[in-house]
């Protein structure tokens, strides 16, 4: 997961309407259907725990309740439940022309799946659409006030108010209660207070008593027991809520982020939609692994300004765990797919997904057909996909696997979220480098075999992707992965990752750690942690040393300051860590930082952190990791419960900062 900056963001939304004398919000709200989703579609809005396709006559709406995949999380009943339905505009005009207003600052780009022709980029938010003419003389106004989202109904001056029915289909019967409609669905109702109307006479805003009426089959109209002005424009103004509502809003994990030259920052993650579904009614389905595609936002250097997010996926599920920009501002991403349509380009070095076997990872994303690793580099807006290619073979490509299966956390897979590492840089040459981990025994690997179990795996690809210039399996006869890599001086490549290869690991002679000592008579899996230095051209490993105690140790971040010497970032549990020259260590904490020479021979200094409540207490994830230019060292994790069960003990980080040490080197 990429170093120094992530954002989180928490989009809520509900669907209310209010009195008149709030301001209208100047919020972006409806996307455009710019040819990304069903030609039926003009534009869409997600809500709270729904989403709300605009048809030229109808809404479609669409509520979704699903299990809670987060840390801390097993939800005791996976299945997803929903229900779909539509109203729609009886008799209204059949060519609709939509105004737009208040387009957004920023954009979408779309690419999902891999008919090109259906990629799009600079898609717009707008703050207001209105259906014009609706019906003979009658607008329809979209807009948000007070922060939520509303519409209104507009009668030009000697039109007939009497030209608006609304039909409910996918549900029962809507019914009338003191004055409300109230539409039942699976998850909960749905209900339009008893209307307001008003008309503006003599430049004051005037209540007209105005009711709601249903037909026998259930059409909704509007009527007017006192009359009203009709040489006067009438606003009608329904009062839409939710209520006993118990759906959830589309689940989305942040996973990576990164920033470029100018301080702009991007954040990388995945968002689990729905789809535009035809289907109407209630339903319940089996969770099958969700609906994920990649999502990158990228904001301005303050934070306060979305400029673009683009959606990248297929028909399967995706995670990316890696961004990088180059100096030309293009944008780069690693991760893992499930998708036989997922968008590669033109002259890609791999243009076809390899079948292996399904897999559910710790968050619950499942890939019905095993993973491969994707690489994907846009051009500085993110309108364009300059090189996008897979990369895989028999087994799971670029996931972290968990032999025991969903929540089991222990060996490399100690974390919440273990299974969604990896790391691409970018050298000075423009050279794209991935580290990652396979179980793929067939990858066109162009240096050393596969050692078995599970392997690192470095690959070099040409700037475009349509190249890959060497790659390498790392490991032994145990469970090896790639967490971290960076290019350092000649172009040799420094990585460090978890391995539980204790007998076999390709170490050198003479590096600081040559042989493990992790404990051998344990009953669960442990690991240990590794740096390894790989010769520019992927021949040989020219130094590897384990980072090992007794017990679990592994390390998920490297990095070199100026002189080259080399630092990691990890967890170690047991308390058994080594501490050198670090006065202010706490050496029953869980996490470490270490700073090693540039040949990995020797250990320069040595320190752990944490709550150290007990022996080495595991109690922060590692997300991030930096040495700056004056050798300061930056670490950043996320604390609390993150394992979602007890292995050894419950993990907390109750007395522990999330962002932890500055030290100078």
């Amino acid at each position: 997961m990429k170093n120094v900056l992530l954002f989180v963001l928490l989009f809520s939304s509900a669907f209310i309407a209010i009195g008149h004398e709030e301001e209208l919000d100047k919020t972006p709200t409806f996307i455009e259907n710019t040819g990304q989703w069903n030609s039926t579609v003009l534009f869409k809005a997600e809500l709270e725990g729904a989403t709300l396709y605009f048809e030229p006559n109808a809404f479609h709406y669409q509520f979704i309740q699903r299990a809670n995949f987060h840390a801390g999380n097993v939800p005791d009943n996976t299945d997803t439940k929903g229900h779909n339905f539509k109203a729609s505009f009886i008799g209204s005009n059949e060519h609709v022309e939509i105004e737009k207003q208040g387009r957004s600052y920023f954009y979408h780009n779309y690419f999902i799946g891999s008919e090109k022709e259906k990629w799009r980029d600079h898609v717009y938010l707008y703050e207001q659409i209105r259906y014009k003419n609706l019906y003979t003389g009658i607008d329809l106004l979209l807009y948000k006030k007070d922060g939520f989202l509303k519409y209104d109904y507009c009668i030009a001056p000697g039109n007939s108010v009497g030209q608006i029915e609304v039909s409910y289909d996918g549900v029962e019967k809507p019914l009338l209660k003191d004055g409300q409609l109230i539409i039942q669905h699976q998850l909960g109702d749905l209900i339009e207070e008893k209307p307001y109307a008003y008309q503006f006479i003599n430049g004051i805003e005037t209540e007209v008593i105005c009711h709601y009426q249903l037909s026998k089959e259930g059409t909704l109209s509007f009527e007017f027991p006192n009359s009203y002005d009709k040489g006067i424009e009438l606003i009608i103004d329904p009062r839409l809520i939710f209520s006993t509502y118990s759906g959830s809003k589309s689940n989305n994990f942040g996973e990576t982020a990164t920033y470029d030259k100018d301080g702009n920052a991007y954040m990388g993650g995945i968002t689990e939609g729905s789809g535009y579904d035809t289907t109407l009614g209630a339903f319940q389905t089996f969770y099958a692994g969700g609906d994920w595609d990649v999502s990158i936002s990228k904001f301005n250097p303050t934070g306060d300004s979305l400029l673009y997010s683009t959606f990248l996926g297929g028909s399967g599920n995706e995670t990316v765990h890696s961004l990088v920009v180059d100096t030309n501002l293009n944008l780069y991403a690693l991760g893992a797919t499930g998708s036989s349509n997922f968008p590669f380009t033109t002259g890609a070095h791999d243009s076809s997904f390899q079948v292996s076997f399904q897999f559910q990872t710790d968050i619950g994303v499942t890939f019905s057909n095993g993973s491969d690793i994707f690489v994907s580099k846009f051009n500085s807006d993110g309108s364009s996909l300059i090189g996008s290619t897979y990369f895989g073979g028999d087994g799971l490509d670029g996931i972290n696997p968990n032999p025991g299966g969903g929540n089991i956390y222990n060996g490399l897979n100690s974390n919440y979220g273990d299974s969604h590492r990896g790391e691409i840089v970018v050298d000075s040459m423009g050279f794209c480098y991935i580290g990652t981990t396979t179980t793929s025994t067939d990858l066109s690997v162009l240096k050393g075999g596969y050692n078995g179990g599970q392997d690192g795996l470095i690959v070099k690809f040409g700037s475009d992707l349509d190249t890959v210039i060497w790659s390498k399996y790392i490991g032994g006869t145990g469970r090896d992965a790639i967490y971290s890599l960076k290019v350092i001086d000649s172009n040799k490549v420094l990585i460090g990752g978890g391995t539980t290869s204790y007998d076999d690991f390709p170490t050198t002679t003479g590096s600081y750690q040559s042989s493990s000592i992790q404990d051998r008579s344990v009953t669960i899996e442990e690991a240990d942690g590794f740096i390894a230095i790989i010769s520019p051209n992927g021949d040989n490993i020219e130094k590897c040393t384990f980072i090992s105690t007794p017990n679990y140790d592994q390390v998920y971040f490297i990095e070199f300051d100026r002189f080259n010497n080399i630092y990691g970032y990890g967890q170690s549990e047991g308390g058994d860590f080594p501490i050198l020259r670090a006065p202010l260590a706490n050496s029953t904490a869980g996490q470490f930082i270490i700073k090693l020479d540039k040949n990995l021979d020797s250990l320069e200094f040595s320190t752990t952190f944490g709550d150290g409540q007990s022996n080495g207490t595991l109690n922060i994830s590692p997300t991030a990791f930096l040495v700056d230019k004056c050798q300061n060292i930056y670490t950043a994790g996320w604390g609390g419960s993150i394992r979602a069960q007890e292995r050894l003990k419950r993990l907390t980080n109750n007395s522990q900062p999330i962002a932890c040490p500055r030290r100078k080197a």
